[in-house]
């Protein structure tokens, strides 16, 4: 709900598309600059505790946002503030939040844990975006915010009591340390580093689309503030079909294949929205798009989890973070200012088709299938075959 109202205020209060870039990029490069850092503190604290201090500082950061919304004292320059403090405050939760995932279930269940964890995101976000459309016409942008602050009252109280078991801790003791041998770790590992490549390129190229669909909604499709809001849900049913087929999909055809095949068309559907000017065509467009990036998205993050030795899993998962957020917000820039210099269908159509051959190079890079050419294979629950441990 505060992502729409917020991208819908700003357009408000500054008409101007390139400024929905820069919010882009204030909402996700703390990724670039945090994660890092982020997922060091999770090798090394306790993950529960972390995640609720989290929770509470992005509440609070919510909560001003109300404040100053619904006292009109709000300005575009503060809004993108607040908005640069919240990227801030997800950064940081966000590796303790994916390795607490495998921390709660044994690894032959591990899949089906990320999927489900998929679909109840994705589920909120069809919900949240679909409500948030008639919200901002009912209670105006400082309501969705306010409803936003409240609702971390029962994330905190989720995790409070949740029972976490005890997980390895890292030998290295300063966090500069941790994060070399973390870097160091994945750098060793092609499998990893080939995983994390993907979906950078995925982010860099592809995420800024999302940044403009209040421009697509209001100066494409012609549409208001309650069609946005379907545009934006368009995106989660797509994601969270993604993530009920996802098992089913993986166990016939292999997790790298599926990746791959949904990463490239990920690409064609963007193409395709970009060219769209029809409302229903582009929703239907924007519900593929959702689909095939998160096959990938959750295909690359499952494999990783499985491969990461539990002591460094924070740390893994912090650069898959870095990769999936932390490049998005340049990207968003440039998509910004292109859609400001030409349109917005142009920025997007660009890029996607950047994308889309710097895919078909990565694809055809690594040309060896993860499941056949290496000394491992993986089945859908994660297990491994006999064979050396990759983290030892």
């Amino acid at each position: 709900m505060q992502n729409l109202a917020q991208g819908w205020l700003l357009l408000k209060l500054s008409n101007s598309v390139f400024l929905l870039g820069v919010a882009g990029f204030a909402s996700l490069v703390p990724m670039l600059i945090f994660s890092l850092f982020g997922g060091s503190l999770a090798d090394r604290l306790d993950r529960r505790k972390m995640l609720i201090g989290c929770q509470i500082g992005l509440m609070l950061s919510a909560l001003l946002l109300a404040v100053l919304t619904s006292t009109h004292l709000l300005t575009s320059s503060g809004l993108i503030a607040i908005i640069l403090l919240t990227g801030t405050g997800t950064a940081l939760s966000s590796p303790a939040y994916q390795a607490l995932i495998a921390d709660l279930v044994p690894a032959e269940a591990l899949t089906p844990a990320i999927a489900l964890n998929s679909v109840q995101f994705n589920v909120a976000r069809i919900v949240g975006h679909s409500v948030a459309g008639l919200a901002v016409i009912m209670v105006g942008e400082a309501g969705c915010f306010y409803i936003n602050a409240l609702s971390y009252l029962a994330m905190i109280y989720g995790v409070w009591r949740i029972s976490v078991r005890q997980t390895q801790r890292p030998s290295v003791n300063s966090l500069h340390g941790m994060i070399m041998e973390g870097i160091t770790y994945v750098r060793q590992r092609p499998s990893m580093l080939s995983l994390i490549l993907t979906v950078g390129c995925a982010s860099f190229f592809g995420l800024p689309y999302f940044f403009l669909l209040p421009a697509f909604g209001r100066d494409v499709l012609h549409k208001g503030p309650r069609e946005l809001g379907y545009l934006m849900a368009a995106v989660s049913v797509g994601a969270l079909a993604a993530a009920l087929l996802m098992p089913a999909c993986t166990r016939a055809f292999g997790k790298q294949r599926v990746r791959k095949v949904a990463n490239l068309l990920f690409w064609l559907c963007l193409v395709a929205f970009s060219i769209s000017r029809q409302y229903w065509l582009s929703v239907l467009l924007l519900i593929f798009v959702g689909l095939t990036l998160v096959l990938t998205l959750s295909t690359v993050n499952n494999l990783l989890q499985v491969l990461a030795a539990p002591g460094m899993r924070g740390r893994v998962m912090s650069m898959n973070g870095m990769a999936t957020n932390g490049t998005a917000p340049v990207g968003a820039l440039i998509a910004g200012a292109v859609a400001q210099r030409f349109s917005p269908p142009t920025a997007v159509a660009s890029m996607s088709l950047v994308g889309l051959l710097f895919t078909a190079i990565l694809v055809r890079a690594s040309a060896d299938d993860y499941g056949e050419r290496n000394a491992f294979s993986l089945n859908l629950y994660g297990k491994r075959s006999a064979a050396p441990d990759e983290s030892s």
